[in-house]
């Protein structure tokens, strides 16, 4: 399984792909931490 790594906002809970120094959901600042996930299959099952 792959995993790929995004960055989720401490005080809110948004979600980013890649780290900004600024959420972008709740504007809070360095609130942003990393987090490896489950990548989704770019297969489609029959």
């Amino acid at each position: 399984m792959k995993t790929k790594e995004t960055f989720r906002c401490s005080a809110c809970g948004g979600q980013s792909p890649r780290w900004q120094g600024q959420c972008p959901s709740c504007g809070e600042w360095n609130t942003l931490a990393a987090v490896t996930v489950a990548a989704k299959s770019g297969k489609a099952r029959s």
